[in-house]
């Protein structure tokens, strides 16, 4: 099972890798590098395998400091339409998703903010 310190590790390791990625792909120039940030969140936390293998989905919500993230995306009326058309599995990867994704980004703000 994943613990708190496990997670949070791992969540502090994606931020600093996401923003020397976008450094790296910008020149060391850091105004474009925040632009670049929000993209390669993304897609760093859509191919990470605690989004893609649901065993890990109750414990990313468990720990992370963000879990109620998807109402950022999803109004109730959405949300309801959205479990109502996929599923609780379905919801549960989504809230999982905008959970990493919110801690990363809260850790990577830490990061320029240091």
């Amino acid at each position: 099972m994943l613990s708190r310190k496990e997670y949070q590790t791992e969540i502090n390791e994606l931020a600093h890798d996401i923003w020397n990625e976008a450094l790296e792909q910008s020149d060391n120039d850091k105004d474009d590098a925040q632009d670049l940030i929000n993209e390669t969140i993304h897609e760093r936390v859509d191919g990470h395998h605690w989004v893609i293998y649901t065993r890990y989905h109750h414990a990313i919500l468990a720990h992370s400091t963000n879990e109620n993230a998807f109402q950022d995306v999803y109004c109730d009326h959405t949300a309801g339409e959205y479990l109502a058309n996929n599923g609780i599995d379905a919801m549960i990867t989504t809230m999982a998703f905008y959970a990493i994704e919110a801690d990363v980004r809260d850790a990577i703000y830490e990061v320029l903010a240091a």
